[in-house]
């Protein structure tokens, strides 16, 4: 068995997951076959103990002709305690990479990813489909109103935790990724200490969040499939569980496809009033990351 030596620790709706598939290509990197896993931010996996995690997650031996394993887990970052739990087996000298974007547009992929997944109430995401994105963002914004949205410090909030315990943090920018992805990936390497590998693909774009689902009741019975299926592989225990699990899974991917085969496409933006508004909602958050970074971050964002 093994354990990451770095993580990429956040953010959703960042690019984590094309880093992911990037970093996944590279001759001298091993990544988990999962990307995602819910150990250090989840109180009842976390309980199992590291031994269980390394075997669940990282049953290999560190092959010869890799040089390190690295975690991308932007579940590290969405909730408070996981800097804390991680700090207890690794040193503060951990590399530990943070993925950060423009506020304004992460909040909206935020919510058309919640819209995409099946996550909201049906009547929201009925409103969406009959409509566009940008609509029913307006709507939410509405409802919410900026006091309630409550995200106002999501990314800072989790740095600044994850500050107290380790002190080699690296910020990557989305906006830059987007814009030159292979200096940024040059940029990553160097940062683990691994050498260029001119092999890997990095234009890969994955999780476009431009698509409403046209059977939002399918879509919802899909996202409890799923939910369902990943607590059967944490806690499947005889014969049995597993060949339900296998089955339960044929289901899900043939659910998805046929989601995904039917999906409504749409490239709808946040109004330009919207837009100015959250700038100034997020204008302290932006000064704290331009604080926490090193980085002026007019020239990307706003």
């Amino acid at each position: 068995m093994a354990r990451p030596d770095c993580f990429v620790a956040g953010f959703y709706k960042c690019g984590t997951t094309s880093l992911y598939m990037i970093l996944k290509q590279h001759k001298n990197i091993l990544v988990s076959d999962e990307k995602e896993n819910y150990f250090f931010r989840n109180s009842a996996t976390y309980e199992k103990g590291i031994t269980w995690y390394e075997k669940h997650y990282y049953d290999f031996e560190k092959r010869s002709n890799k040089d390190i394993i690295v975690e991308v887990n932007p579940g590290l970052s969405e909730v408070s305690g996981t800097a804390s739990r991680l700090s207890k087996f690794y040193s503060p000298d951990t590399p530990i990479i943070f993925i950060l974007r423009n506020p304004v547009d992460w909040l909206y992929s935020h919510f058309r990813f919640e819209i995409r997944r099946g996550a909201f109430p049906l009547k929201d995401i009925y409103f969406c489909k009959k409509h566009s994105f940008s609509e029913a963002f307006e709507s939410y914004l509405s409802a919410q109103t900026m006091k309630e949205l409550k995200c106002r410090h999501v990314f800072s909030k989790q740095i600044n935790e994850y500050k107290k315990y380790f002190r080699n943090i690296k910020f990557i920018f989305l906006e830059d990724m987007k814009r030159d992805a292979d200096s940024v990936y040059r940029e990553i390497l160097q940062f683990f200490s691994i050498d260029y590998d001119a092999g890997a693909d990095v234009g890969i774009k994955v999780n476009i969040t431009d698509f409403i689902p046209r059977y939002p009741l399918l879509k919802k019975f899909h996202l409890y499939l799923k939910y369902y299926n990943r607590k059967l592989k944490l806690e499947h225990k005889n014969r049995f569980d597993i060949k339900w699990l296998i089955f339960t899974t044929n289901v899900e991917e043939r659910l998805i496809d046929f989601i995904e085969s039917t999906k409504i496409e749409d490239k709808s933006k946040v109004n330009i009033t919207t837009r100015r508004k959250l700038e100034k909602y997020f204008q302290s958050e932006k000064k704290l990351l331009e604080s926490l970074s090193g980085r002026n971050l007019e020239d990307i964002w706003w």
